[in-house]
C-alpha cells in the first residue's frame, strides 16, 4: 500500500498564484514530497534543483543523496523552511494537508501531482521541465516514454485477453479499479482487470467475488518474500489461476509508481500474461 500512489485526484493541479507565475524565471530550489515526484523531476532534467525530498525517494541513484524532510505521514517543517524552497510539489489527498496549509500561509508555493495515465506522466514531465527551465530535455524524455508505451500496447493489442486479479493487500483483501496506472499496464498487456469497474480506486473485495470472477492470473506488488500472500489461493482448486499456476509478485518500485520506470514492471506483467496464454492454449488443445 505504501508505494501505491493515492488516486484521489490524479491530475496535475496548481496552487493559487501558480498560473500567474507561469512565465516567471525557472524555480531553483524544489522540495518533492513523494517518490514519484522526485523521479519525475529527474526525468524533466531538474534533479539538481531538488533540495529536499521524503522517504523512499530512491531513484535515480542521485536521489538517495537528497536530504529527507519527512515521509508520507508527516514533515519536519523546520527542515523544509531551512532549505528555502521556491516550490514544493506534493500529491493530493495525503496526510500532510494541515502542515502544507501552514507552509502556504508562510507564502511558500505549493503544487500537486498525481498522474494516473501514461499521458499524465508525459504531461507532468513536460510541466516540470517548464517550471525548472529544462523544456528540451523534458520534451525528449516525455516523448520517449510515450513512444515506448505505445509500442508496448501495439505489441500486445491482438493477443488473447487474460483475466487478472491485482491484489493490493491481503488482509483486508483489496484490489484496484481502472483509475490508476497499474490498470493501464494490465490493459496494455492485453489483460482484463476483474475489478476495473469497481466504484472506488482501491476497493475492498471478498474472496467469494474473486472466485466468482475467476481470474487466470493473480498479481501482487512487493518483494519476493511477499509471495506468501498468494498461498491462501492454493486452497481453491477450481480457481483458474491455481489450475494454471499463475501467481506472481512484481517489485513495487517497478509497478506501483506513476513514472517512466513503470515500463519495467509492465514488461514483466506482459511476460506473465503471455505465459498464461500459452498454458490456456495448451489446456484447450488437449
Amino acid at each position: 500500500m505504501l508505494r501505491i500512489a493515492c488516486s484521489c485526484l490524479m491530475l496535475l493541479f496548481f496552487s493559487a498564484g501558480s498560473l500567474a507565475a507561469e512565465n516567471a524565471a525557472p524555480v531553483k530550489r524544489i522540495v518533492a514530497l513523494a517518490p514519484h515526484i522526485t523521479e519525475l523531476l529527474f526525468a524533466a532534467g531538474a534533479g539538481a534543483q531538488v533540495v529536499g525530498t521524503v522517504a523512499y525517494s530512491d531513484y535515480p541513484e542521485a536521489a538517495k543523496k537528497i536530504p529527507r524532510v519527512g515521509d508520507y505521514r508527516s514533515l519536519q517543517l523546520e527542515n523544509v523552511l531551512r532549505l528555502k524552497p521556491d516550490l514544493i510539489i506534493t500529491w493530493p489527498g495525503n496526510a500532510l494537508t494541515a502542515q502544507l496549509e501552514k507552509l502556504a500561509k508562510l507564502g511558500l508555493r505549493i503544487e500537486y501531482s498525481d498522474p494516473k495515465t501514461p499521458q499524465d506522466i508525459a504531461d507532468t514531465i513536460r510541466r516540470f521541465g517548464q517550471l525548472s527551465g529544462h523544456v528540451n530535455i523534458a520534451e525528449q524524455n516525455a516523448a520517449q516514454f510515450l513512444n515506448a508505451w505505445r509500442a508496448l500496447e501495439n505489441r500486445y493489442a491482438s493477443r488473447a485477453p487474460v483475466r487478472v486479479f491485482y491484489q493490493v493487500w491481503s488482509e483486508p483483501l483489496m484490489s484496484l479499479n481502472k483509475d490508476n496506472m497499474i490498470d493501464f499496464g494490465i490493459r496494455a498487456c492485453g489483460g482484463q482487470n476483474i475489478f476495473a469497474d469497481a466504484p472506488v480506486v482501491v476497493p475492498q473485495v471478498s474472496v467469494e467475488s474473486v472466485l466468482r470472477l475467476n481470474p487466470q492470473v493473480i498479481i501482487s506488488a512487493g518483494e519476493t518474500a511477499d509471495a506468501k500472500s498468494m498461498l491462501p489461493w492454493r486452497q481453491w482448486p477450481s480457481l483458474a489461476a491455481n489450475q494454471l499456476g499463475q501467481f506472481y509478485v512484481i517489485s513495487g518500485d517497478d509497478i506501483s509508481r506513476p513514472v517512466p520506470g513503470i515500463l519495467v514492471g509492465v514488461e514483466k506483467l506482459c511476460t506473465y500474461l503471455d505465459q498464461a496464454r500459452e498454458k490456456i492454449s495448451a489446456a484447450s488443445s488437449r
